[in-house]
């Protein structure tokens, strides 16, 4: 805890510092947008609201110090602050919160999906509260829960006409779609499965 207050703080300092450089121009394109880790290294797809998106000068020696440590990284450099900070307000949690495809690949706050209707995907229509895709023989149970900042849906299929049946495991990439994957018995096959419904 002590060190990730200690890197937040440097990480303010450090852009109120580029200010006070000598020709810090806002209009110069000596600029960078940098996701930050907060305290731990940054990771491929971690936990999105852990994410967080600073400006600040590229030659800025605590940016330099932190981007070698693996804490940040670039997200775009080479720019004025205005397209900085415009690339902060798309990928900011408190702004538009989308994914920058790389640290981040979900918002962190994704918005319950509804599931009170059915939803179209790869093995047909899903009737959530029925219990049942397709067509009435087959079967699809589970729950949906947050974890880590996204909705997942996780639970079982099978088949009131055979004995097959499986896992499935559907994560929502927003409020009305999700990708995920089923597989059958012990096999530990993972198969695609996709879908989307708007309930409005």
């Amino acid at each position: 805890m002590k060190k990730t207050i200690l890197l937040i703080g440097l990480f303010i300092t450090c852009i109120s510092i580029s200010f006070a450089q000598v020709g810090a121009d806002p209009n110069a394109p000596v600029w960078g947008l940098y996701a930050s880790g907060v305290g731990e290294r940054l990771s491929p797809c971690m936990d999105p609201c852990w994410v967080t998106y600073g400006v600040a000068m590229t030659t800025d020696p605590n940016i330099v110090a932190n981007l070698e440590y693996g804490t940040m990284a670039p997200i775009v450099t080479g720019v004025t602050w205005a397209e900085a900070t415009a690339q902060q307000r798309r990928f900011g949690r408190y702004f538009d919160d989308e994914p920058d495809g790389t640290w981040k690949c979900t918002p962190c706050d994704v918005p319950q999906p509804d599931l009170s209707c059915a939803w179209s995907s790869t093995y047909g229509k899903i009737h959530w509260g029925e219990g049942y895709y397709g067509s009435t023989t087959k079967t699809i149970s589970g729950k949906l829960f947050k974890k880590e900042g996204v909705w997942v849906y996780e639970g079982t299929w099978g088949r009131t006409n055979s004995s097959r049946s499986g896992k499935v495991v559907f994560t929502f990439t927003s409020a009305t779609s999700f990708k995920g994957y089923w597989t059958e018995g012990n096999s530990g096959k993972n198969t695609t499965w996709t879908g989307s419904g708007d309930c409005e």
